[in-house]
């Protein structure tokens, strides 16, 4: 097998795992990102440029002859990786399926044009739009800016008194554009990785999702099997297809967040990436297949090969600081490991790093994944590990 020249846009720690499965493929890695990120201490090569500058990357990308780009666990990348698939006549998403997946108001215009079930919407750019929207579809809303990830940007409205801060919230990270007004679905969440292969679904792996509390509900954890019957998973399945279908994916490894409501099951966004906060690590463990080497063959123009194996119940659950501050102190992790069932505890920041109390996904300081023997146990294990870490902030 050839070396091939890979480029990897991001470099946070939900890239880590997609930069050293690569590079252990035996290929060439390149990231690209703005800032001091780990991932740019085990890559082969480093771009400084921020992965939305779609141009530089182009004109980067055909100096260093780029075979490939790809990126695992987030959205804002996705249009650029798309630009350089079309102009250097790479493998991977068009640009056209890149914008639909990482822009909420076009992916809501798709779905509604297809009839994919989805929640009511509206385009604001005002705050007497936002209003007018409200009056049409009913409290409660979530307003949600377009170009978000990591649920910045994003506020549940359930009183006309806090529309205006709302919306103001949205429309700064917005910027300039317009920003939706969705009607807030009510009912159970849950989210799923889809791998289409040549326009069809090759698997579908619902997962649990552990959220913060409401009003704004953030990822802070994961688990298979999922809790779900197999009608409802069935279900979810055929709303994926219809949704990857209107947005016009074809070969990707997609991020589905679903919620199950009285009148069915909803999609809530699709992305065409793998989704992040472990899920990854938690689909391999159960059910055996390596979704960063999936990623990897789309990336290269490779059908990938998916072989499914049943393993024990597993959950990741983020590690999170009780406030900002500074990072004073935390158990060794030595005698932790050694645990029957811990397979991984990372912490993100050395002693006496700054902090922030968390509100969003980047605000994470570590992760620990484990299993067990089923699914409640495996989300119990993993919160008391976390719990005899005795992280101290100050």
């Amino acid at each position: 097998m050839r070396q091939k020249h890979v480029l990897i846009l991001g470099a946070g720690v939900y890239q880590i795992p997609l930069i050293k499965r690569v590079i252990e493929s035996g290929h060439h890695v390149t990231v690209a990102s703005y800032g001091d990120y780990p991932g740019m201490k085990i890559a082969h090569d480093v771009w400084r440029v921020d992965t939305t500058d779609r141009k530089k990357l182009l004109s980067l990308a055909r100096k260093h002859k780029i075979d490939a780009v790809t990126t695992t666990g987030t959205d804002v990348a996705i249009p650029a990786i798309g630009y350089l698939n079309e102009k250097l006549g790479l493998p991977g998403v068009s640009f056209e399926t890149a914008l639909l997946t990482s822009d909420k108001i076009l992916m809501q215009r798709r779905f509604k044009d297809r009839r994919v079930p989805a929640a009511r919407f509206s385009e604001c750019m005002t705050l007497d739009d936002a209003k007018s929207a409200v009056e049409e579809i009913g409290l409660p809303v979530i307003i949600k800016a377009p170009n978000s990830s990591g649920s910045r940007g994003i506020t549940v409205v359930t009183s006309g008194d806090d529309m205006e801060e709302a919306f103001r919230s949205s429309k700064e990270i917005a910027s300039g554009t317009a920003v939706l007004v969705e009607e807030l679905l009510a009912g159970e969440e849950f989210g799923a990785q889809a791998v289409i292969v040549d326009g069809e679904m090759s698997a579908f792996l619902c997962h649990n999702d552990t959220v913060t509390p409401p009003p704004v509900t953030v990822p802070i954890g994961h688990s298979c099997p999922s809790r779900l019957s197999r009608d409802v998973q069935d279900d979810a399945r055929d709303v994926c297809e219809e949704a990857a279908s209107a947005l016009g994916i074809t070969n990707a490894v997609c991020n589905c967040d679903l919620i199950n409501t009285k009148r069915g099951i909803k999609i809530l966004e699709i992305g065409a990436r793998i989704g992040a906060t472990g899920i990854p690590e938690i689909i391999l463990l159960h059910h055996g297949i390596d979704l960063y080497q999936v990623a990897l063959s789309f990336a290269l123009g490779e059908v990938p090969v998916l072989s499914f194996s049943t393993g024990p119940a597993s959950a990741i659950r983020i590690i999170e600081a009780p406030k900002n501050g500074r990072l004073v102190s935390y158990r060794s992790t030595e005698d932790l490991m050694r645990r029957r069932g811990v397979v991984a505890i990372d912490l993100d920041y050395p002693v006496g790093s700054p902090v922030r109390r968390f509100r969003v996904g980047p605000d994470r300081i570590g992760s620990v994944v484990v299993t067990a023997k089923d699914v409640d146990a495996a989300e119990l294990f993993a919160d008391g590990i976390i719990q005899e870490l005795h992280i101290e902030v100050r």
